[in-house]
């Protein structure tokens, strides 16, 4: 059985890269982001808090906030997912603790493989420039706009230099560039996945 988690910062396309990825693999998507309000109340998480927060101290006070309630449900999803695709939340990759930044490096070691989605391969700053693009047109979003600005930047920018610094057995980098062929990206990494799996089920036959 296969667990795939997909990391990436807010707008680097990795729910989208995500829900291909699990049609490609016939597998179940876990979106963390819709299951962590209702699963993050036990350990004290709070809608209209998180709400609070990010109206009066922006994106990054939020993050400081949502990051560990992320972590926490995913530690959860993991008790009981034997196999499936786990569209990460945003900010899962920066944790603000060395307790939490252990508990995630335990967490991602019992996941089979790792895909960490960017928005572009180029510097930094052009990243991050892509990323703000990005979610300058959700529309739907009524704070986007804490997302352009120095503090929002800034988070984007240590989001992503956070995933660049994950390391796991068997680790993906994609880049979901504009105009991108998802479909395309999520057949060739899901190849690359059950082909590793394959290996690594052959090998432990083996040495058995």
């Amino acid at each position: 059985m296969t667990v795939v988690a997909i990391l990436g910062a807010p707008g680097s396309g990795k729910s989208t890269l995500a829900w291909s990825l699990a049609r490609h693999l016939s597998m179940r998507l876990v979106c963390l982001d819709e299951i962590r309000q209702d699963r993050g109340r036990r350990w004290g998480y709070s809608t209209a808090r998180a709400d609070r927060i990010f109206d009066e101290s922006g994106a990054e006070a939020l993050h400081r906030y949502d990051s560990k309630f992320e972590l926490f449900v995913l530690e959860e999803v993991l008790e009981h997912l034997s196999q499936g695709v786990i569209d990460c939340s945003g900010g899962l990759a920066l944790q603000h603790t060395d307790e939490y930044r252990t508990r995630l490096n335990q967490a991602l070691a019992r996941i089979d493989s790792v895909v960490i989605a960017t928005a572009a391969n180029d510097k930094r700053d052009a990243v991050v420039d892509a990323l703000v693009r990005r979610l300058r047109n959700r529309t739907d979003d009524p704070h986007v706009e804490e997302w352009t600005n120095r503090g929002g930047r800034n988070l984007l920018s240590r989001l992503e230099d956070a995933g660049a610094l994950i390391t796991h057995g068997d680790t993906h980098r994609v880049v979901m560039a504009d105009g991108a062929d998802t479909d395309s990206l999520a057949g060739s990494l899901g190849e690359r996945i059950l082909r590793r799996h394959a290996s690594c089920s052959t090998k432990g036959g083996e040495s058995a």
